[in-house]
């Protein structure tokens, strides 16, 4: 296999394999919302989270150093609108204030994606 370096060398590996990573993306089911601020809401881990407990005014909080362009999806699979908050009190999902949640419904899938050092975008899914 031929490939081109950032300096427009050829390289050639007889086995790329050794040279491919897998994209691994770590799944967290039955979660449970926590907290009602920022400070104490349940931190994510997993690139797809499935909450399966939602108390009325609970939340999670998004996962802390992503690099920009790193996508976190969350389903809602409890009885209350969950509450979704950035990773900082200096990053803001879509047009809220900084360190301001935004609310995915009841039965809801939302999809957040990291634009900038400081900005997400959100956007729901499906509903199912």
């Amino acid at each position: 296999m031929t490939y081109f370096t950032e300096d427009n060398t050829a390289r050639r590996y007889e086995n790329p394999q050794a040279f491919i990573k897998p994209i691994v993306r770590k799944v967290a089911t039955g979660l449970t919302a926590a907290g009602t601020t920022i400070a104490d809401a349940l931190l994510l881990d997993a690139v797809v989270n499935n909450l399966g407990t939602v108390a009325s005014g609970t939340g999670v909080q998004l996962p802390a150093d992503l690099d920009i362009g790193s996508e976190v999806i969350v389903r809602n699979g409890g009885a209350s609108a969950l509450l979704v908050y950035p990773p900082s009190a200096t990053e803001a999902i879509n047009a809220a204030a900084d360190d301001a949640a935004v609310s995915v419904a009841v039965t809801e899938v939302a999809t957040f994606h990291k634009v900038s050092a400081t900005k997400w975008i959100g956007a729901v899914a499906v509903t199912f």
